[in-house]
């Protein structure tokens, strides 16, 4: 009798389970646009690629953007974007190698129905070492959000600001950022995005243009490939790029 009880038990509870150990996978790449849900307390995140820069007159390539979230509570997850290795050509010359800083951050959101919303504060570290070097400390907020409008379509968007070359001799620079980017599913398995941001500087404007598609391989496994242009740039100025992520 207590072993047909457990089973029943068991067999009455699986689905809840199943569903308990594989929330929804929703990641920050490929697009600029982070988005507004954060990782489940208890489980790991990584999200990581490999992407080219075309342009004149140097070529780059950036890998391996490695980003690890790590849900601590709910609604709260904490970020750690390990130091990326930029590898640049220029005609003639030898390639130069630089790194991106090391990134610490938080996000922080709150679901609100078919909405959400929420705050991404962060800081990059410079590493410095024989073959890479990056000088000051970068201190920034994102304000994060996104709205469901149908079962296929959502929209999303960022809003932030930066402080760049915080310690480091020559001064501190700004920049801000707004993006706003479209995500359709086009089957269970299958999405893709389109959108548009902007970095703006004391004295100038960046605008993008950026589209890619995502595949949801398993229920933790999501593959991407994407492109984006800078739109005002001549000659045209872009980059390509894939990646993967894993919850876990």
């Amino acid at each position: 009798m207590f072993r047909t009880t457990t089973m029943t038990l068991f067999l009455m509870l699986a689905p809840t389970l199943a569903l308990a150990e594989s929330p929804e996978l929703v990641t920050d790449r490929p697009d600029f646009t982070e988005s507004a849900s954060s990782v489940p307390v208890g489980f790991v995140q990584t999200e990581m690629g490999v992407s080219a820069s075309l342009s004149d007159p140097a070529d780059e390539i950036m890998l391996p953007a490695l980003l690890l979230r790590v849900g601590v509570a709910r609604n709260l997850e904490l970020r750690v974007g390990a130091p990326s290795a930029t590898v640049t050509w220029r005609a003639g010359q030898e390639a130069e190698i630089t790194s991106a800083p090391l990134e610490l951050g938080a996000k922080y959101t709150v679901s609100l129905g078919p909405a959400a919303a929420g705050v991404l504060p962060y800081v990059a570290l410079p590493v410095q070492s024989i073959q890479y070097d990056t000088d000051g400390v970068t201190a920034g907020l994102k304000g994060v959000w996104s709205l469901e409008m149908t079962d296929r379509l959502g929209l999303g968007g960022n809003a932030g600001v930066e402080l760049a070359g915080l310690g480091a001799d020559g001064g501190v620079a700004w920049e801000a950022s707004l993006s706003l980017s479209l995500d359709i599913s086009l089957t269970e398995r299958l999405g893709t995005f389109v959108e548009v941001y902007s970095l703006f500087g004391a004295d100038s404007v960046e605008p993008y243009g950026q589209t890619g598609l995502v595949y949801l391989l398993m229920h933790n496994v999501q593959l991407d490939v994407f492109g984006a242009l800078l739109l005002d740039e001549q000659p045209v100025s872009g980059q390509l790029g894939m990646g993967a992520s894993l919850l876990f």
